[in-house]
């Protein structure tokens, strides 16, 4: 139930009669290890070579991946997704399925997070689907517009008190693996109230083991926020896409855990 410390490796290249040695030694590793493979473009090859003689030729994404797979590493491919994936898998515990809940405030939002997830290969699931009644103890917290599907969009008027029936009622359900939220200013959004609450029930139901991720879209004040989130242990990110990739990082590295047992 509670994360460890992430392995994050950062490798211009691996030799392919080291393959073999690489994958076995991570595979006893009790952490979760994040990779980043470069110098894998054309002319990123003469560079890799010009800056630490490493030979990149001859291999390809593919041999990587086969190598990452046997490894039980999960690899980023980009620097920002290595360093938000490699926050969250530090942070928090792993879901225990695909059961994944986004409660937001914005429809833009809630529609860039569950189309990443699906190109990512985790659909989200309505909650019909999730848990029988939890669309309608989550519609109690909202207004007659608003979507109790899922994403869950409790709209733009969303109060504290909104918000924390919300987190709530699907953080305790005990068929939600895991809860992303978003927070998108509007003119009557109080962002520094919305993310006490979610300090608060994260506090208060960590013990149950799910993971909570939060994005926080917009300026300052939302910058305060993610930072203040982070602080109290919760992976807090600026954009849809970022929160996705924390979430399935976790949700990887669950499955990896699974595999090793």
């Amino acid at each position: 139930m509670h994360a460890q410390p992430a392995n994050a490796i950062k490798n211009e290249v691996i030799q392919p009669v080291g393959k073999d040695f690489a994958a076995i030694a991570c595979q006893h590793v009790d952490k979760p290890i994040v990779t980043i493979k470069v110098g894998g473009s054309k002319i990123g090859e003469k560079a890799a070579f010009a800056h630490t003689a490493s030979e990149n030729a001859g291999t390809t994404d593919a041999f990587y991946d086969e190598i990452f797979e046997r490894a039980g590493a999960i690899r980023a491919t980009t620097w920002q997704e290595f360093l938000d994936v490699s926050l969250a898998l530090g942070m928090q515990p792993t879901p225990k399925g695909d059961h994944i809940v986004m409660i937001t405030n914005g429809g833009g939002s809630g529609l860039l997070s569950c189309d990443h997830f699906e190109r990512c290969g985790l659909p989200l699931h309505e909650l019909s689907e999730i848990s029988p009644g939890l669309a309608g103890r989550i519609r109690a917290y909202m207004p007659m517009f608003g979507s109790p599907l899922n994403p869950v969009d409790i709209s733009g008027t969303a109060s504290p008190i909104q918000y924390k029936g919300a987190f709530t009622q699907a953080i305790r359900d005990p068929n939600v693996h895991g809860i992303l939220g978003s927070i998108c200013p509007t003119a009557v959004t109080d962002v520094p109230a919305v993310t006490d609450v979610v300090i608060q029930i994260h506090e208060t139901y960590k013990h149950l083991g799910k993971p909570f991720i939060m994005e926080c879209q917009g300026g300052e004040e939302c910058q305060e926020a993610i930072m203040k989130l982070r602080d109290h242990g919760i992976p807090a990110y600026p954009t849809a896409e970022q929160a996705v990739n924390a979430m399935i990082a976790l949700y990887k590295y669950g499955q990896i855990k699974k595999n090793k047992a």
